[in-house]
């Protein structure tokens, strides 16, 4: 139960994409590139709902946010500028490398707590869902890993 929210927006996402890639002609690229203009967009507006929230909670886990705490603050308008471009195609290396190193830099966070065996809230969709972490979330940072991979390659 405590993945419905999760799962309800991974299929409307999809849907997003897939819709976007028909109405766009089709296509792997064009599927990928509405998919992480979908999923940026609304997790990063998920989290500025309760922003302060998101930080204190973020900061636990995120690498750059333990050694820099104000990067959970920064964080959602950077995943928004990234659903942006990749909605618009804008810079498409830089946008692509940018999600590569911010997804990695995610995987290795949760990869950490997951192997100590801690306890923590994961706030992929801000902190109005209360999710746990598990081998989801290391699988939403994997899969946009795998992606933006995909997307420099092509």
């Amino acid at each position: 139960r405590n993945f419905v929210p999760l799962i309800s927006l991974f299929v409307l996402v999809t849907l997003f994409a897939f819709l976007g890639s028909w109405l766009g002609g089709g296509g792997a690229h064009l599927f990928m590139r509405f998919f992480m203009a979908g999923f940026f967009l609304s997790f990063g507006l998920l989290k500025l709902i309760k922003l302060a929230d998101f930080q204190e909670a973020y900061k636990k886990y995120d690498l750059i946010a333990m050694a820099v705490p104000q990067y959970g603050y920064v964080y959602p308008f950077i995943e928004i500028t990234l659903g942006i471009f990749y909605l618009f195609d804008f810079f498409v290396l830089h946008t692509n490398l940018a999600n590569l190193f911010l997804m990695t830099i995610g995987a290795v966070g949760v990869i950490r707590v997951l192997w100590r065996g801690e306890r923590l809230l994961c706030v992929c969709m801000g902190t109005v869902f209360k999710l746990p972490m598990t081998w989801v979330t290391l699988g939403e940072n994997l899969l946009m890993v795998l992606m933006a991979i995909h997307m420099l390659t092509m």
